[in-house]
């Protein structure tokens, strides 16, 4: 039965409380350093290793997929444990990995299981990865090896290593973030990317109800050629 002051069942309740212990527990045995958000920081992997064993890392993956079956509150519950203890693990791009996994093998579009197996092993090794690359070739009609992009940016040098081991011979990232993610205005994102322009740059731009990187490229493309820039695809970058 749910709560009725925080609408959380008690099944989400001692979710929340177990998720805390081994978090807890975790950072007794391997506190981060006070100047952690500067350095780059190693895969936990025992922690990573628990979560994995508790069905944590695919919490929303459908059962038939491998996964625990669970909904978004029970993700949102996991991630507010997380998020406060800030610990040495994936949790962001494995949870949208397992998300875009499920969706697309449940479609028919990916194959095997995506949940425990894959997704437990990390979002770069080669289990996850193979099966990403074999999503996202289908839907671009192309190979995207050599090319990785990191989620939401994050990495260090344990994720790069696995990067190459896999096969991704360029890890490409960006240097202007247009930020029409924070609800920007179209004007506001034109200012923002003319005037970091500069040679070589490589803007980031986004999608969805909140930005307005749509209404502001053509501008954008526009006054940059008239200050004589011009355009290179991802592949010529490599060249």
């Amino acid at each position: 039965m749910a709560d009725g002051l925080t609408g959380l069942t008690e099944e989400q309740r001692e979710l929340s409380r177990t998720v805390a212990r081994v978090l807890a527990d975790a950072a007794r045995k391997d506190p981060l350093p006070p100047d952690w958000h500067a350095l780059p920081l190693g895969l936990n992997r025992p922690l990573w290793a628990a979560l994995g064993e508790l069905g944590l890392l695919g919490l929303t993956v459908p059962d038939s997929l491998g996964g625990s079956g669970a909904g978004v509150l029970d993700q949102c519950v996991l991630a507010e444990q997380v998020g406060a203890a800030v610990p040495a693990v994936p949790f962001t791009g494995t949870a949208a990995a397992a998300a875009v996994l499920s969706r697309s093998a449940a479609s028919g579009a990916g194959s095997g299981a995506v949940g425990s197996g894959a997704v437990e092993s990390g979002a770069v090794e080669s289990g996850a990865a193979g099966v990403v690359a074999e999503v996202l070739t289908g839907l671009a009609g192309h190979p995207i090896r050599p090319w990785f992009r990191l989620p939401y940016g994050d990495g260090n040098r344990d994720v790069q290593a696995q990067v190459l081991q896999a096969g991704y011979r360029y890890v490409l990232g960006w240097t202007v973030d247009s930020l029409g993610w924070e609800g920007l205005s179209a004007a506001a994102i034109s200012t923002r990317c003319l005037s970091r322009a500069a040679p070589g740059v490589i803007y980031l731009l986004h999608v969805g109800s909140q930005s307005q990187d749509a209404a502001a490229l053509p501008g954008i493309i526009q006054s940059l050629k008239d200050q004589g820039y011009g355009f290179e695809t991802v592949a010529d970058l490599g060249t």
